[in-house]
């Protein structure tokens, strides 16, 4: 009878850290010296994700944003961009 009843309590409990843990979200800040460009462009390599973080006049930027799954995205400001693993 305990067997029964702790598999359930487990699988209530293995589904809601699950859900807790794919909702949290990613903080991404900085600053881009030397840019006359007003926005930073994030992507997935399959396109599967595209957010845009807006800088202002000193090139500061914040922007907090979910990613659904750990990978490789890529940061473009005007003509320069670089890879990074987010997860």
């Amino acid at each position: 009878m305990k067997k029964h009843i702790i598999v359930p309590f487990l699988f209530i409990i293995c589904t809601i850290l699950q859900s807790t843990v794919s909702s949290q979200s990613l903080l991404l800040s900085g600053k881009i010296e030397n840019t006359d460009q007003n926005t930073i462009t994030i992507y997935r390599f399959d396109s599967s994700f595209i957010h845009k973080i807006n800088l202002d006049r000193e090139g500061n930027f914040s922007d907090s944003f979910q990613v659904d799954r750990p990978g490789f995205f890529t940061f473009i400001v005007g003509k320069t961009y670089f890879n990074l693993f987010l997860q």
